[in-house]
């Protein structure tokens, strides 16, 4: 299991991180009132807003240094990590995430709980006894590794030919593209416990078919 201090020294980092980018993201929008405001008006926080902009970046730029070093530290979440980033879509932010919400692989013992928890596995619902209803995702969810995997889902359609072909395939006949989309963050789940799993590279089969 990962270790204590490290998951902590992790987590911490990672939060700072999430922080900083939330303000990068507060004080860049102030350069969306430029169009509105007259050269004197938005002349009086420009340059300022531009160096605490220049700071939080070079900030943020630290602090995935530290992330990558704390890794580093520890060759089976190194080794992990790169094979979690093998699977088209997979970067560095997604990549240390799932390190974390799995505490290194520890703490699901399949695809399928992970899925559960991430909140794109879909669930049945029932009315009464015996009425079944539609299948929907659980709200009881970690909602940032959803969000994740929707940014991974959505890269995976683009560049990955296997989803590609699953996606287009099911759009054309009438499929909802949520649905569609949360199918694929499924299948992007599986394929991360399966390299995880095997300790070898996601290797896309598909496009050796015939």
């Amino acid at each position: 299991m990962l270790p204590e201090l490290s998951l902590q020294q992790l987590k911490i980092v990672f939060s700072e991180r999430e922080k900083t980018v939330a303000a990068i993201k507060t004080f860049e929008r102030t350069r969306e009132n430029e169009i509105f405001l007259s050269k004197e008006v938005f002349g009086s926080v420009k340059s300022i807003n531009k160096q605490t902009v220049n700071h939080l970046k070079k900030q943020l730029a630290l602090l995935d240094q530290k992330i990558k070093k704390l890794i580093r530290e520890d060759e089976n979440l190194f080794e992990q990590q790169q094979l979690l980033k093998s699977i088209p879509g997979i970067g560095e932010v997604t990549s240390v995430y799932l390190l974390m919400a799995t505490k290194g692989f520890t703490t699901f013992a399949n695809a399928r709980k992970f899925a559960c928890y991430s909140g794109v596995a879909p669930f049945e619902h029932t009315s009464g006894t015996s009425i079944k209803g539609k299948t929907r995702v659980s709200h009881l969810a970690d909602k940032k590794m959803k969000t994740l995997l929707h940014m991974v889902s959505l890269t995976a359609i683009k560049y990955d030919p296997e989803l590609k072909e699953y996606y287009t395939r099911k759009k054309a006949e009438g499929k909802h593209t949520m649905l569609d989309l949360n199918n694929i963050k499924c299948k992007v789940v599986y394929r991360i416990f399966a390299v995880i799993q095997r300790k070898s590279n996601f290797v896309n089969l598909h496009k050796f078919a015939a």
